[in-house]
């Protein structure tokens, strides 16, 4: 069995479009921005964490961590991001985490590592029984090439570039309850996260 010590990779670049243009990683949760939460559950797996994000890298880089942005003027989504952090650990394995996911458990990242350890593939990603968890995977870092070839075809669809390589499927749908997406001001509400002030994007 391999001894697998991934890279956590925090994906904090959305364009946060549902939440009124908010940069979701500094958004309050529960007494703590969203982005110290995937902090503390990627620490639990990776001895080095990376934050991607393009907007407010002043304050993410005041959690003490490198800020890597994709380097794009257009928007190209979370695999732009991916491939940044790929990029920035050659020959490493890099376990990203959505920054808007803040109950997904330290336990199955401890698992997913684990799996990766005893196989060959070059990606591995989550499915909660009902769909895959994209953004949720433990990659090898030489496939980096590979998304560049997968956005110059314009695509940018994470499930796509998935497809397009070899991967192994991780069941977590005993976790599947705790992997919900906070993606709006309702959702934040209905998980008592709201914060006091969303208008200040240092909470």
């Amino acid at each position: 069995m391999r001894e697998i010590q991934p890279v956590g990779l925090i994906l904090a670049g959305g364009q946060g479009a549902r939440m009124g243009g908010l940069d979701k990683g500094l958004v309050p949760y529960q007494g703590q921005s969203l982005v110290s939460r995937a902090i503390a559950t990627l620490e639990t797996v990776a001895g080095r964490i990376l934050i991607s994000a393009n907007r407010h890298e002043a304050l993410y880089r005041s959690y003490g961590l490198e800020v890597l942005s994709d380097g794009e003027r257009d928007y190209l989504g979370p695999l732009a991001g991916i491939r940044a952090g790929m990029r920035a650990v050659p020959d490493r394995f890099i376990v990203t985490l959505p920054c808007d996911m803040p109950l997904a458990p330290c336990d199955m990242f401890h698992e997913m590592v684990e799996q990766m350890g005893r196989i060959q593939a070059p990606l591995l990603v989550a499915h909660d029984g009902m769909r895959l968890q994209s953004l949720l995977m433990l990659a090898h870092s030489s496939l980096h090439d590979s998304i560049d070839a997968y956005l110059n075809q314009g695509e940018r669809r994470v499930e796509g570039w998935i497809r397009s390589v070899p991967h192994v499927i991780q069941d977590v749908s005993e976790w599947r309850p705790l992997l919900s997406n906070l993606n709006t001001r309702e959702d934040l509400e209905s998980s008592e996260g709201l914060g006091t002030d969303f208008s200040n994007p240092s909470a």
